[in-house]
């Protein structure tokens, strides 16, 4: 829960970002009709991703033995490496963010196009989505579908809130540069923890061959206890590596 619950409100959160830009950009620029039409992207990039993520945790479910072991270890790995990619281009996109995105609606509404204004909203909402995606997916493969869910509809709805209230010059009441730095230090474990989780199921799997047990501490605190199971999700813990 806790992993699905950071992901998603770090996800949500910036993307409700990039649409409190595009909306104040629309609003200052007299462009308010066109607000719609970045309601419309907005609506269509959640549905894309809520279908990717459907189509992601059906075909694991389709998968048995080896399969599914090699399945769940490449969506982790790929989950891995998007998060890292994601977190080092924020960084160094963060200051010119805004920028970017005010650019691109100039030019979508210099062509005068409904389409073009659509079409922004959604791929860069859709980016962020794609990515919950792909990590709730590579989540609930080792954990409880219901953990998770409850994670991320927690994670999305304190986000969506935080973001209202930017929107509407709350910004001054929540601290974003503190939660983008300890978010971005959470998350970093996390994707190690799946680079741990994917490799024991590229064990199982039999892609990679087993290797000598390192330590036991099961008889100090096992992977399935409450401590032991949120300790394998942020950090990927086993008792036994």
């Amino acid at each position: 829960m806790g992993a699905s619950l950071v992901v998603t409100a770090r996800e949500t959160l910036e993307a409700s970002l990039i649409v409190g830009i595009l909306l104040a950009y629309l609003a200052q620029t007299e462009n308010r009709r066109y607000f719609l039409s970045v309601w419309m992207g907005v609506g269509l990039a959640v549905i894309a991703s809520g279908l990717l993520a459907a189509v992601l945790l059906l075909t694991v479910g389709e998968f048995t033995g080896m399969w599914e072991e090699a399945f769940e270890g490449g969506v982790m790995w790929a989950a891995a490496g998007v998060l890292t990619y994601m977190l080092w281009w924020m960084g160094k996109q963060s200051r010119n963010l805004g920028g970017s995105l005010r650019a691109g609606a100039e030019t979508a509404l210099a062509r005068g196009s409904v389409g073009a204004i659509v079409s922004l909203a959604f791929l860069a909402v859709f980016r962020e989505g794609a990515e919950t995606a792909l990590y709730l997916s590579a989540i609930a493969s080792t954990n409880s579908g219901y953990g998770v869910a409850v994670g991320a509809g927690a994670g999305f709805s304190a986000a969506a809130l935080a973001g209202y209230l930017i929107y509407r010059g709350g910004s001054r009441f929540l601290n974003l540069r503190l939660f983008f730095r300890v978010t971005t230090v959470v998350l970093m474990v996390f994707a190690a923890s799946l680079v741990g989780q994917a490799t024991l199921a590229f064990q199982a799997a039999g892609i990679f061959p087993g290797t000598i047990a390192v330590w036991d501490t099961s008889q100090f605190l096992v992977e399935t206890s409450g401590l032991g199971s949120v300790l394998r999700v942020l950090v990927g813990y086993t008792a036994a590596p």
